[in-house]
């Protein structure tokens, strides 16, 4: 994928927004602030009956250590923007940034680690503050 692509997710209390302008974006920010709430919004809003609804261009796709989608599968989604939350383990390693790398999807990761595995010139890191 290649462009600019805004990612809504609106609730009855607040509305999470992003516009992602790279391959990589890095959610960081405090404690309680919402980034993991945000990934289990969107991995909630694919199942039916969910009580979410993800306005965007592109699939969305939540994964979280408990959504027992492994590495390998990731090679699976194409065009699509997979949200990975700090509980999966396998975002650091180098493996992960070969599949980012050939993948056609956009990736935004909620983490506290430093992805140095990842490419610097695919990535934006966005502090979320509130």
């Amino acid at each position: 994928m290649v462009g600019r692509f805004k990612v809504s997710v609106p609730t009855i209390k607040l509305k999470y927004s992003l516009e992602l302008k790279r391959k990589i974006t890095v959610l960081c920010g405090n404690s309680g602030i919402g980034k993991t709430t945000l990934v289990r919004m969107i991995m909630l809003s694919r199942r039916k009956n969910n009580p979410y609804k993800v306005i965007s261009e592109r699939p969305c796709i939540g994964i979280t250590a408990d959504s027992y989608i492994e590495m390998t599968d990731l090679a699976n989604f194409e065009d699509s923007i997979i949200f990975l939350d700090d509980d999966v383990d396998y975002v650091s390693t180098k493996e992960f940034a070969e599949i980012v790398k050939e993948s056609s999807c956009y990736f935004v990761i909620v983490t506290r680690e430093v992805l140095n595995k990842l490419p610097n010139e695919y990535m934006d890191v966005c502090v979320i503050t509130g």
